[in-house]
């Protein structure tokens, strides 16, 4: 720098020398205010930086906080994954499981159908079989009571035949040996003796014989009746040759009335 302001530089600094010898002897009015604005200032300035620091250890216990806050969302957040995770894998492993025991419950339910369905069908042969042999029981019963009319009227018929006999018995022993002769054959041609009643009206039981068997036994019965009534007639006849034509008018008028 040039001299002439060097001079000038040193010119000032005497000045200020000069001034502060000055305010050491005595402060003025200014500088006592600006003194109290210093000291106001210096514990404001204080008063501000034990605030700052106090916002700053809060800060960092913020930072901190904020830190744990997000480390523990972390590990929130993978629990609930991880529990998510567990619960879709129990959710699939009941659906599995639940699919299974409803083919097993279907399985057992088209058995079952099955089962029944067979035993159905088997009840419904058995039906018609019962059926089948109730019919054929009721026609071995119609015809039964067929045979029983027919044997009921063989024995009136057979009755009237023996009362015709008792009637020309009267003329003669011959005609009353005749009569015990018809009688016995009566009771041994139709299978019931001297004691015992005619059978009428008697069902059989259903173990009776076959329809075959019913007819047979209905021809037989039928054939002893005609050579029973065939023997009574020719009896007749030899009782009438026995007796007189005159006695013989006589109980035929009888037998009329």
């Amino acid at each position: 720098m040039p001299p002439k302001k060097k001079g000038k530089a040193k010119k000032g600094n005497g000045n200020n020398e000069g001034d502060e010898e000055r305010a050491e002897s005595k402060p003025t009015e200014r500088e006592i205010l600006l003194s109290q604005q210093l000291e106001t200032l210096s514990d404001e300035l204080t008063e501000t930086k034990r605030n700052v620091d106090e916002l700053r250890k809060e800060n960092e216990w913020l930072q901190e906080e904020a830190q744990q806050t997000r480390r523990e969302s972390h590990e929130y957040m993978a629990y609930m994954a991880r529990k998510t995770q567990k619960r879709q894998s129990a959710i699939v492993s009941l659906n599995d499981n639940n699919q299974e025991k409803l083919s097993q419950i279907q399985k057992q339910k088209e058995e079952m159908t099955a089962y029944y369905e067979q035993l159905k069908n088997e009840l419904k042969d058995q039906m018609l079989e019962k059926e089948t042999e109730l019919s054929s029981a009721k026609k071995e019963l119609t015809e039964l009571e067929q045979y029983q009319k027919f044997q009921w009227e063989q024995y009136i018929l057979v009755s009237h035949i023996s009362n015709k006999v008792y009637l020309h018995a009267k003329v003669g022993q011959n005609g009353a040996d005749i009569c015990l002769k018809l009688k016995a054959y009566f009771y041994t041609s139709n299978y019931y003796s001297e004691s015992e009643s005619p059978p009428l009206f008697k069902f059989a039981p259903m173990n009776q014989p076959s329809n075959v068997e019913g007819e047979t036994s209905l021809a037989r019965s039928s054939l002893s009746s005609m050579c029973l009534i065939s023997f009574l007639s020719k009896s007749l006849l030899m009782v009438g040759s026995c007796c007189k034509r005159r006695d013989i008018r006589q109980v035929a008028q009888k037998g009329r009335c």
